[in-house]
């Protein structure tokens, strides 16, 4: 019963991936939801109790099973499942980032433009504008922040020209179309 509530939660955020659009910056809130969800049901806080599911708890009420009585492995098996997906996501900010090169999120108007990826540049500058040590191992500095900033402010009326045009790219019937 267990299993569930969790598949129906997990399913909501495999649905994101399944649709025949995408964009980075979609997959940050539905991870975080479903991260939230999942803590929701299953782990609790320390001020609240887990509310386990509409499955799991018809199951247990229908059976008369307390709380108390639950198995551990149902806090221990969700708290896994929301490490898995940290882990398989890790830098969902560097995907929120990098969002602003999708043509198809861009912004409509001049007014828009004008201050368009400010912050995600400025991001991006940080992350690879600076040395970083991981694991012992030194990755030195990629990129020029104030050149990042200088690029971005031509970049972004290239990339408006093509958010004007209408690309599809589609695979059928083993052609791609654009």
């Amino acid at each position: 019963m267990f299993l569930a509530d969790l598949t129906t939660i997990l399913k909501k955020l495999i649905n994101v991936f399944q649709s025949d659009y995408v964009a980075l910056s979609h997959i940050k809130p539905h991870l975080r939801t479903a991260i939230n969800s999942i803590s929701e049901s299953f782990i609790g806080s320390a001020d609240v109790q887990p509310t386990y599911g509409i499955i799991l708890c018809n199951y247990m009420d229908r059976n008369n099973i307390n709380q108390e009585t639950l198995p551990l492995f149902i806090r221990d098996y969700a708290e896994a499942m929301i490490e898995a997906l940290q882990e398989r996501f890790p830098n969902s900010d560097l995907y929120n980032a990098l969002s602003i090169f999708d043509v198809k999120l861009f912004p409509k108007t001049e007014r828009q433009i004008a201050t368009y990826g400010q912050k995600e540049i400025e991001f991006l500058g940080n992350y690879y504008g600076n040395s970083k040590v991981v694991d012992c191992n030194i990755f030195v500095r990629i990129i020029d922040k104030e050149k990042l900033l200088e690029e971005w402010n031509l970049a972004k009326f290239y990339l408006e020209s093509y958010s004007k045009r209408d690309y599809n790219f589609v695979k059928h019937e083993d052609i791609f179309l654009t």
